[in-house]
């Protein structure tokens, strides 16, 4: 089954593989290039805000925005999954008939389903994780851009967020496909709902919790300290 698996969706995991490719390669180009203009001869002179600071950190914003229309599309890269990967899983099979046959083999019904959409789904959550952890490492890079997670085109974007959406859009192409056994239908209802459910987070995110971050002390820092103080809080000779 893992075999059949790969021949029948080899195309697009290899496509998919590709595009994280060039997005980390582009990540990757733009942080250098971030990075060499944060740590050049304009950083060595910038104290307190002077003129030179002032010149890096716009330099750095212009790269920023250079890149952004990139960033505006990332939250609707899970749309990968829906179309390419999930749509196709089970209303293809309808479409030829050729579930009739792969169905009534040796191997049963659902373990043909499990391993083929085990796989896959696998496959969605490491692609997630990987552009999330590729764009949360370039977003650092930039000051003060990390620390607004609330910014509607990277709270998705970033951490394990993707993971889920990927997730999400795989199993709502698999669902579509089911429902309506037919590939372009599925689609179409893939990136139908995917796009309302992004629309719906979009008008709730303004209204979600400030993320609340306390550092408290080293516990076992305290314990060491107490027992040098010793009894009756004296210190040690």
């Amino acid at each position: 089954m893992l075999w059949l698996t790969w021949r029948q969706h080899r195309t697009q995991l290899l496509v998919t593989l590709g595009f994280l490719a060039v997005l980390g390669g582009v990540l990757l180009v733009s942080g250098r290039i971030a990075l060499d203009a944060a740590n050049g001869h304009i950083s060595s002179y910038c104290y307190g805000g002077g003129v030179p600071c002032r010149e890096r950190d716009a330099g750095l914003e212009d790269l920023y925005q250079t890149i952004y229309p990139m960033i505006v599309i990332l939250p609707f890269v899970p749309l990968l999954a829906g179309v390419f990967w999930g749509a196709p899983l089970l209303a293809r099979e309808y479409e030829r008939n050729t579930h009739q046959l792969a169905w009534t083999q040796s191997v049963s019904r659902g373990r043909w389903l499990g391993v083929k959409f085990g796989v896959l789904a696998l496959c969605a959550a490491l692609a997630g994780l990987a552009s999330g952890q590729m764009f949360g490492r370039w977003l650092e890079i930039f000051p003060g851009k990390a620390e607004t997670l609330a910014e509607t085109s990277y709270f998705g974007a970033v951490g394990i967020a993707p993971a889920a959406w990927w997730l999400f859009a795989f199993a709502l192409g698999t669902a579509a496909g089911v429902l309506v056994r037919k590939t372009l239908p599925a689609i179409a209802i893939t990136v139908g709902v995917f796009v309302a459910a992004s629309i719906a987070l979009l008008i709730l995110r303004p209204h979600y919790a400030e993320p609340v971050r306390t550092i408290g002390a080293d516990p076992s820092a305290q314990g060491r300290a107490d027992r040098r103080r010793g009894p009756g809080g004296a210190g040690r000779a």
